[in-house]
């Protein structure tokens, strides 16, 4: 029994140490992944400002689902001036309550427990964010949108850029799992930039087609092999304006991929410019002074 007892306890001494070193290693490599991803998602969105944009600060609108009451309502965490607050909504854009939010909101955890002091009571459960680029007076000079859609196979991680007038400035794609040589074409710049330059009116009417995609309408979509050697096919303009207003171009032997790709971009920007001008006409409503310009989209 003795026996029995030592081994028993010299298991249960190298189980806790290897648990311990388990949640150090999964701590540091965390942290390290959440840098490595934040830093994927600035140099994704630096690639859609203005050369003369000048100095940029990035601020951060983050969606909650929040219970409260046998209510279910939609809380909003704003920059404003001075600081952050929650504004709840309920489901047909009225104010519910407007409360400033303390401490920090860019790490999720922190911004959720600064949430849970903010509402005093109910539920709140984190939804979604958008990210809008300001120079220094406030005006919007671009909004990122982050989504995901269902793919061939499973999600594809999106990140949609708008610019000031909602017209979609550049499609990322920031994860995915589709095949290789078919799906997996969704992330080059021929798919990809057919999305570019389109307005809210002509995405809300965006089809998908099963044509071969023209050689010169290539040529006008792969800027970056192009300027890598010296040419700019998008001089070529009458070239390029010729194709600008088709549909999306599907991927050969990937409809399905291509479909539900730009499925997901029109759901996400549409969404995004409804909540907007829910969340801008209820700030205005309540009081509050966002710390972006609502007149700069």
């Amino acid at each position: 029994m003795r026996e029995f007892l030592k081994i028993a306890l010299n298991l249960f001494v190298i189980s806790l140490v290897s648990a311990g070193l388990l949640g150090v290693i999964f701590t540091h490599t965390e942290a390290t992944r959440k840098r490595n991803e934040q830093a994927r998602l600035e140099q994704s969105m630096s690639r859609y400002l203005p050369a003369n944009a000048g100095a940029v600060r990035f601020a951060a609108i983050h969606r909650y689902l929040v219970e409260e009451g046998g209510r279910s309502d939609i809380g909003y965490v704003l920059p404003v001036r001075g600081g952050n607050a929650l504004l709840v909504l309920d489901p047909e854009g009225n104010v519910l309550s407007k409360t400033p939010v303390a401490g920090p909101v860019d790490d999720e955890a922190e911004r959720d427990a600064a949430v849970k002091r903010a509402l005093s009571g109910g539920e709140a459960r984190y939804a979604d964010s958008y990210i809008l680029a300001l120079d220094s007076s406030g005006r919007r000079l671009a909004s990122f949108i982050q989504g995901r859609t269902a793919g061939f196979k499973t999600w594809v991680k999106l990140l949609v850029a708008l610019g000031p007038d909602n017209a979609v400035l550049g499609l990322e794609i920031l994860e995915h799992e589709e095949d290789p040589g078919l799906g997996a074409e969704i992330e080059q710049e021929y798919f990809r930039n057919q999305f570019a330059g389109r307005t809210l009116a002509e995405l809300n009417a965006l089809g998908v087609v099963k044509l071969p995609l023209p050689d010169d309408y290539r040529r006008c979509l792969e800027r970056s092999k192009w300027a890598a050697r010296g040419i700019n096919p998008q001089a070529e303009t009458a070239v390029c304006e010729k194709y600008a207003h088709e549909d999306i171009h599907a991927i050969t032997g990937a409809t399905i991929s291509s479909r539900r790709v730009t499925e997901g971009v029109k759901r996400l920007v549409q969404a995004f410019v409804k909540r907007m001008d829910i969340v801008e006409s209820a700030a205005a409503k309540a009081g509050l002074e966002p710390a972006f310009s609502p007149e700069g989209r």
